[in-house]
C-alpha cells in the first residue's frame, strides 16, 4: 500500500503527516521546539524525530514544503535553510525519494489561490478532504502528502483518487 508523508519544516513546529492511498492518516506528529534551544541540538532534535517518523512508516515519497520567501527574519531564513538540508540529506543518504513543492503552488493545490492565507487553508481542507487540524502546520504537511500521491509512479497510484 503506497504511502506518502508530507513535512511542513518550521523551527517551532514541524508538522509531520502520512497518508496511505486510501487517504487514511497513518501519521500524524507535530515536533515542537522552542527558541531558547541552542541551534545545532534544536535542528538536529526536529531532524531526528522526523527520521524517526520515516523509518517507522517507510513512505513511498516524501514531500517537504519549499521555503517561505515572506520571512522577515533573517535568523529564521538560515536555520529553517539548515533544517531543510539536514532532512534533505537524512532522506537522501537513506534512499527515501523526496520533492520540494512551493508554498504558493500547495494552496493553490487546495484552494484554488496561491496566496490563501493559513485560516482559508484550515477551512479548505475540511470542506475538500473532511479532515480537521487545529495546527496549521499539521494542515500542510497532511496536504503535502494528498499532494504527493500524483508523483507517485503509476503502479503505485493506481488505487489512490486524485
Amino acid at each position: 500500500m503506497p504511502i506518502v508523508m508530507g513535512l511542513d519544516l518550521s523551527l517551532t513546529a514541524t508538522g509531520v503527516v502520512a497518508v496511505d492511498d486510501n487517504w487514511r492518516i497513518v501519521e500524524r506528529r507535530l515536533i515542537t521546539s522552542t527558541p531558547k534551544e541552542e541551534n545545532t541540538p534544536r535542528l538536529t532534535k526536529i531532524a531526528i524525530s522526523i527520521m524517526l517518523s520515516v523509518g517507522k512508516i517507510r513512505p513511498d515519497l516524501v514531500t517537504i514544503e519549499g521555503p517561505a520567501f515572506g520571512i522577515s527574519k533573517t535568523t529564521s531564513i538560515f536555520q529553517l535553510g539548515e533544517l531543510a538540508g539536514i532532512v534533505k540529506r537524512d532522506l537522501f543518504t537513506t534512499n527515501f525519494p523526496f520533492i520540494i513543492v512551493p508554498p504558493s503552488q500547495l494552496k493553490k493545490f487546495v484552494t484554488g489561490k496561491g496566496n490563501a492565507k493559513k485560516d482559508l487553508m484550515l477551512l479548505a481542507v475540511h470542506k475538500k478532504y473532511g479532515e480537521d487540524f487545529e495546527d496549521d502546520n499539521l494542515c500542510d504537511a497532511y496536504v503535502l502528502a494528498r499532494y504527493g500521491f500524483q508523483f507517485l509512479n503509476p503502479s503505485l497510484k493506481r488505487r489512490a483518487k486524485l
